[in-house]
């Protein structure tokens, strides 16, 4: 492989994502001032795309959306592409782990709908997938690897789901700050 291109270029997945502008960077870095999140919560922020590599593969049971309580109950399996299973080295000593996956199934949806459980909540405020970047976190529990392959209880994600990342979960990262 050539070292200029991309690893899996063919494999990566086009998102779009807002960012602070160059423009108000530079007013920033020369003393100015630059609007807090407050003054901008009126204003479009401009969009850059860019690119996230899928590591792997979720295989499951599940070929159709489900419920996510069902999906959860079932175990699966994530399969990383061999070329990032040196990644996976010491990943046994953890009995949690956090994954990023891309929701492609997911279509777009409403900012304020009526949600599974209760009444019209706006999108943020819900764990629906119908998001403006579908993008999936769940933490599951590791009950095996075997090469690249990890079996896993609690994902809910179907059959072919994109893995983005996989984080061995930490409570005094992951859980809540506080009493």
């Amino acid at each position: 492989m050539n070292r200029n291109e991309p690893l899996f270029f063919d494999r990566r997945i086009s998102l779009l994502s807002t960012v602070v502008t160059a423009q108000a960077r530079s007013e920033r870095d020369r003393g100015g001032t630059v609007a807090r999140d407050s003054d901008r919560s009126a204003h479009t922020h401009p969009q850059i795309e860019f690119t996230i590599t899928q590591i792997g593969t979720v295989a499951s049971s599940f070929t159709d959306l489900a419920s996510p309580s069902a999906m959860r109950e079932a175990d699966s399996r994530i399969v990383l592409d061999r070329d990032f299973v040196d990644g996976l080295t010491g990943i046994e000593m953890h009995d949690r782990l956090t994954v990023l996956f891309y929701l492609h199934e997911a279509r777009g949806g409403d900012l304020v709908a009526e949600r599974r459980h209760g009444s019209a909540r706006g999108l943020f405020a819900s764990r629906s997938p119908h998001s403006p970047t579908p993008i999936g976190v769940t933490t599951v529990e590791l009950l095996e690897r075997d090469g690249c392959r990890l079996y896993v209880a609690g994902l809910d994600a179907i059959d072919g789901t994109p893995v983005l990342d996989i984080k061995p979960y930490a409570a005094t990262f992951d859980g809540p700050v506080g009493p």
